[in-house]
This record gives structure tokens, sequence and C-alpha cells, in this order.
């Protein structure tokens, strides 16, 4: 199993050097800041912060545990894995999601077998999914069901079984009182997510002249974030990444029906209109959208409401408008899958056709509707992030109504600039409240002051100012704080820990960048600011001390999440080097070495680094400690500490000497 190949089910990747980028599917973004690194093993997007291996990206993409995604995977590549039994722990962590997707995998067979072995289902549900011309292949596809009239039948077949009442009624498969089934006399399409599991249920009536809503969907739940499920993805995800487009339609019935023809790269939404979190898992398969709906005025409506999202992703959108009295269901059955194919082809149009059509239709003699629908479709165009793309749209607006293109650039631009200035209001708010959260982790919490101890006489080693205490600090003003410059030279130093650690420092002296680094941390181990980067330096050390590997594939692999996650941020190279330089002008790198060759360097200005800024924290405290002497007229500890100051200004000098600047402090 290669992380490539479990994250390629997700994202569509593309080969950047040594590594794989894409979309990031975690979070919304255009540009792509999601890298994969095939020869660590592990993923890394620069945008959200997330990182780690396959097993860590199945669990935060399908929101799951640490062992449900390692037997997702194992079943989906074929692999066998010994299970131990569970810590209390763990079992406490992954049970109740375990849980629920067990019930809801008991529902599905349950509601299966009424529609497929009961004579009531048979006679009902089964009648109704053939008289809609679906083959026994499609109707386990798809997994379809039926859930019988009576009140609580499903409810006492899952207590029978030993499932918890309040499973039921938090998937929304009884009422919330738990009297009744929630579906009831109704066909049942199970809703699949991404991975294929089964998160929600759908239950269409069968009766006429009923007041009861013709579609019923389960309730948003722990598994069930409708805004972010499609409709038969599980089934078109390899289709639309080898289609390179995707299909969406209005109904279950249309994506079942065209997948029986053959057309598979098509979707549904799920009891929901299209939202950006639909939009964003397409286009991690594919940039090409194309609507399919009704002729009708409904069917209009549903296409023109999805239509700016897609085009503010940056996404390709066009739109079929079917014959009238047509859907995709009806169309296919009629014509065929080919027929379908060869009419979707034909008929396509982008955004532009499309409404230019309605003009035609509605406007034509209305100078007002006319202009109304031409602002229109200007809104769309601001939408377009491409600013090339958007300067062809409006160029190919005004050659189709005729209007001065001039006039046109104006009116777009006015809708861009109220565009940018509302993204730029969101980034402020944004970034405000980024700014007070990083300011509050930057405030350490206050530690118990002790008394200082006599100085030493004879010369002090840097340790000896760094190392042996750790008064609490006062809060100072935001900007004026060396956490800062702690954390940052922390991480610096424990980076080259895990990426050069057993890379050679000292050939003759058999030294490796982890015997110079951890030689130089021993005193200070316990002084470090950031908890990770602590646990990562004193795991490093112990097991330096003990012979024991600390290569990459020790920390990528670690138990603890956040030092994998650290691990996975430091070995992903944001930026490579372009081999285009040398490729076409034979211009080359001279003047320094890669990062991955300049590890020699690096480890000597960062033991430094390190330890100057350590020192310069003890000076503060120092200071600190004299103003309070003074004000309290104590002459034996000022004395004492002007003294202790004078030697840690001498061991400054003598650092920033080393690391060749100049410390103005």
């Amino acid at each position: 199993m290669r992380v490539e190949e479990v994250i390629g089910d997700y994202v569509n990747l593309k080969r950047r050097g040594s590594n794989l980028i894409g979309l990031c599917p975690l979070h919304g973004e255009k540009t792509p800041s999601f890298n994969v690194n095939p020869a660590r093993g592990i993923f890394k997007c620069f945008g959200c912060g997330e990182g780690g291996d396959a097993i860590s990206f199945v669990q935060r993409h399908d929101s799951i545990g640490y062992v449900e995604a390692l037997r997702l995977i194992a079943r989906k590549y074929n692999i066998t894995i010994e299970e131990t039994e569970l810590s209390e722990e763990v079992r406490a962590e992954h049970q109740k999601a375990q849980a629920l997707s067990l019930v809801n995998d008991f529902a599905r067979d349950y509601y299966h077998e009424q529609l497929t072995v009961s004579e009531e289902g048979k006679a009902i549900g089964l009648s109704y999914f053939k008289h809609r011309g679906y083959t026994d292949e499609t109707i386990k596809k798809f997994e379809l069901g039926f859930a019988p009239p009576r009140g609580d039948a499903l409810k006492q077949a899952a207590l029978a079984k030993g499932f918890q009442r309040d499973f039921l009624k938090e998937l929304g498969l009884i009422t919330k009182d738990g009297s009744r089934d929630f579906l009831r006399d109704r066909v049942v399409f199970p809703i699949h997510g991404y991975s294929g599991k089964v998160v929600a249920f759908a239950g269409r009536i069968l009766k006429s002249n009923t007041k009861a809503p013709k579609y019923l969907n389960s309730p948003e739940t722990e598994l069930y974030n409708k805004s972010k499920i499609l409709y038969g993805m599980h089934l078109a995800k390899s289709s639309v990444r080898r289609e390179d487009h995707c299909l969406i339609t209005e109904g279950y019935a249309d994506v079942i029906a065209l997948h029986q023809a053959g057309i598979e790269n098509v979707v549904a939404t799920s009891g929901t209109s299209l939202t950006s979190g639909h939009i964003r898992i397409i286009k991690r398969l594919t940039q090409k959208v194309i609507f399919l709906y009704d002729g009708d005025k409904a069917g209009i409506k549903a296409a023109l409401r999805g239509l700016d999202m897609v085009l503010s992703e940056g996404m390709e959108v066009k739109l079929v408008l079917l014959p009238d009295n047509h859907d995709p269901d009806s169309y296919v059955k009629e014509n065929g899958g080919e027929a379908f194919r060869e009419y979707v082809k034909a008929e396509a149009k982008d955004f532009i056709g499309y409404k230019a059509d309605l003009v035609e239709e509605e406007a034509m003699q209305d100078p007002i509707a006319r202009a109304n629908l031409v602002q229109d479709v200007l809104k769309s165009v601001a939408m377009v992030p491409d600013p090339i793309l958007r300067a062809e749209y409006t160029r190919t607006i005004g050659t189709r109504f005729s209007l001065d293109e001039a006039t046109l650039v104006q009116s777009l631009n006015n809708y861009l600039s109220k565009r940018y200035e509302e993204e730029r209001r969101k980034e402020r708010v944004a970034q405000r409240n980024i700014s007070k959260e990083l300011a509050q982790e930057a405030i350490p919490p206050p530690t118990e002051e002790r008394r200082m101890e006599a100085p030493r006489t004879d010369d002090y080693p840097i340790e000896a100012f760094i190392g042996d205490e750790q008064p609490s600090i006062p809060k100072q003003p935001v900007g004026h704080q060396h956490v800062f410059k702690d954390v940052f030279v922390e991480r610096d130093i424990v980076s080259l820990l895990v990426r050069f650690s057993e890379q050679p420092f000292d050939e003759e002296a058999d030294l490796t960048v982890a015997d110079y680094l951890c030689a130089g941390l021993e005193e200070v181990l316990d002084t470090f600011e950031d908890k990770v980067c602590g646990q990562i330096a004193r795991d490093c050390h112990g097991r330096q001390s003990r012979g024991e590997s600390i290569g990459p594939d020790y920390w990528t692999n670690h138990s603890n999440d956040e030092v994998r996650a650290f691990a996975a941020t430091v070995l992903t190279d944001k930026y490579v080097y372009s081999e285009g330089w040398f490729e076409n002008f034979e211009i080359s790198l001279t003047t320094q070495k890669m990062p991955e060759l300049n590890w020699l360097v690096a480890a000597k200005r960062s033991i430094i680094r390190f330890k100057l800024t350590k020192l310069l924290r003890k000076m503060d405290q120092t200071t600190a400690r004299m103003r309070t002497a003074q004000e309290e007229g104590d002459e034996k500890a000022i004395n004492r500490l002007l003294k202790l100051y004078s030697r840690m200004e001498a061991v400054k000098k003598q650092l920033s000497a080393e690391l060749g600047s100049v410390v103005l402090r």
C-alpha cells in the first residue's frame, strides 16, 4: 500500500519534482498546497497545516478513528491485519463512531432483506423498482431496500440484535421519542460516504394522493453532513477522474438509471441544494462540471442556483437542459446510454450561451428585462477568479448581445470591487482572530519562582545560564515577546534532528548530526517552550544514547499524532528547485548547496542560535531581578546579579561572534 495510491482515491495528484501535489480535500482552496511525498510515505498541506501518513489522512478525511481507518485501507487493498485487543483508552476513543456505523450497516441489510426476501417487500418495493426498469444487479449495486409499514419493525429488529436505542435515535432511524421507525412504507435509498460506508438513508413514498412528503432524508448526524455528501460519488469517483468531467443531476433515480446505462460519472445532491462543500469534493477529481436538469422552469432555476458557486472555484461549468417532459432517467430509458452521451455532447452550453438563450426567449423585446439579464450574466462572470478568462467571457457577451465592451467592463469592475472588498473584509476578520490566538499561545503559563543561588566564581559554561531554572516572566505586549523566538529556534533545531539525525557531521570522529546536536542540548532538554519539540528532543537524546535508530521513518511512524504531524511538515519541502533552469538555459546552482545537503552548516548555526535565544531570555530574567532588588534596597543581591549579568554578556558576545551576527540588546 503506497500513500499516493490511498490519497489518489480522494485527490487528483500531479507530479512536481519528487513530490505529488493537488488541492487539499481537508479544507477549501483554489491553489494546490497539498503535497504527497511517496519516498517518505507522508502528506502535508501547507494551507491548513494538516500532515501525516496514509492512515491519518483517511482518519481526518472520513472523520473516523485510527482502527477504522486502518481496517478500511486493509479491506480496500486486500491486506490482512492481525488485530489484538484494544486498550480501554483506544476503545473509548473509537467505540461510538464504530457503533454508529455498525447500526447503519444493520439498517442497510435489514431494508435490503425486506425488499428482496419478505413477501410484502417484493410485492410493493421490488415491483416498484422493477417497474422503473432496475435490474437485480443495479438493485444490489446501490443496496436498495424497503421499509415496511409496521410502525416499529426496524426498531424491534435492531433491539433484538442488541443495538442501543440511543444510537437508533441519534442516526434518525427512529423518531426522537423512540416510539416508531423514521422510514415506514417507503422504498429506501442508502446514502454512502466518499469511502463507500453507509452514512444515512432516504425513503420515497409510493402512495399517491397523500400529504406526506415524497422523500424523507435522515437528519444530519456525526456520520452524515448533507452539505458534504454527494449521492453516488463512492461509485462515480473513478469514472469522474477518467472522463475528466462530472455530471450533476437532481435525484437519486437519475443517478441509478444513468449508471445502469453505463454512464457512471454522475452524482446528485443529498437532500439539499448544491453547496460549496459538494463542489470541492468534485474539484479534487476534475475541473469540469455539467449540470443535467429538466427543461421546465424549476429545472432552469435549479441549474442557475449552483452556477456561480462552481464558477467561483475556478471550474469550467456547462449546462444541459433535456427536452420537455424528460429527465435523465426517462431520457436514457427511452433513447439509451449512447444517445444520451451524444445529446449531452451536442447540447452542453457554457453559462453565457445558456443565459443568452433565456434573453432571446424571454426578454429580447423588453429593454429593461434584457438589461437585467445581461447584468445577471456579468455577476456570474465576476465570480470567475481567472482575469484572462473573465476578459474572454466579457468579449463573448459583447458580441452575443451587441453591446459595447467598454460599458460591460465598467459594470464588471463594479461587481469585482464589491466582491473583492467583501473578501478583504473577511480576511481582515480572520487575520485578527489568528493574531489573537497566536498572542495567547505566545504567553507561557507562569511557573513557581525560585530564589537564585549565588553565582559561581569560576568561568560559567553556557548551560549555567539557560538550564538551571525557569522563573516566571510578566506578560509583555505583543511584538516584544522572546517566546516567539524561542519557539522558532526550537522548531528549527528539532527539524534538523528529524531530517538529518543519521547524516555524518564529522566523518573522521564518526559523529552524526544527532551526536552533535544531542551533546549541545543535553543540559537544556527541559527548557523547551514548545511541547512537541521538547518531546522530540528528549526522545532523540534517549534513543541516541542507547544507539537506537532515529531516522526520518522513526518520526513518521511515531506513536504520537502530534509528532507524526510535525515530521510530515519538516520532511515535506514546500518549494523545490526548478529543473527548467538547467534544461532550458543550462544554469545550475553554484553559490549554495541544495537544502538536503546543507545539514552541516545548519546544525552548527542552529545550536548556537538555540543557546543564544535561551541566554537572552535568562538575561531578561536577571534584569527583572536586579530591578526588584534595587527597589528593595538589597545591595548584596544587586552585586551578585550584576556579576552574573556581566558573565552572560561575555558569553553573548562569544555566541554572536560564532554566529557572525550582531545582537542588538
